[in-house]
C-alpha cells in the first residue's frame, strides 16, 4: 500500500492523519503510471493509493432572513439542489457581513445567481450531467 509523503498528509483538529482512498479513475492514462501500462489501466489490479482526506469545514446555519427570502422569491429547491460546499459558502459569505446593508446587497447577489442558474460567486457554474 502506497501512503501519501509526510509533506502530503493532512492532519485534522485532533492530529489524525486523514486520508482518502484514489482510484484507478482518478489516475490519468496520460500520467507516468498510465503510460507504463500502455495507457489502459485495469482497476482490479491496482491496488488502493491514498492520497491526503480534504478537511471539512464547518457548517453553516441559515439565517431566518434568508430563509424568508427563499421562500419568498420561491428559490428554496434550486438553492436546495446546489451542492453543499456552495450552499455552505453562500451562507457563511453572508453571515461574515458586519453591515446590515452588506448582508443585504450578499443576499441579494445570492438570489439573482440561484435564480440565473448558471452562476456561482459571479463566476460560470453548470451542473454535472
Amino acid at each position: 500500500m502506497v501512503l501519501a509523503s509526510p509533506a502530503q498528509r493532512a492532519t485534522d483538529v485532533d492530529g489524525v492523519k486523514n486520508y482518502r482512498p484514489v482510484t484507478a479513475t482518478s489516475i490519468s492514462r496520460h500520467s507516468p503510471r498510465g503510460k507504463r501500462h500502455g495507457g489502459h489501466i485495469d482497476p482490479s489490479a491496482l491496488p488502493h493509493i491514498y492520497a491526503p482526506m480534504a478537511l471539512k469545514r464547518d457548517l453553516h446555519p441559515m439565517p431566518d432572513f434568508v430563509r424568508e427570502a427563499l421562500l419568498e422569491h420561491g428559490l428554496t429547491g434550486l438553492y436546495e439542489a446546489r451542492p453543499d460546499y456552495q450552499r455552505n459558502d453562500y451562507l457563511r459569505w453572508i453571515a461574515s457581513a458586519k453591515r446590515v446593508e452588506t448582508q443585504r446587497k450578499r443576499l441579494a447577489q445570492m438570489l439573482d445567481e440561484l435564480a440565473q442558474g448558471d452562476v456561482y460567486m459571479r463566476m460560470a457554474w453548470r451542473t454535472r450531467s
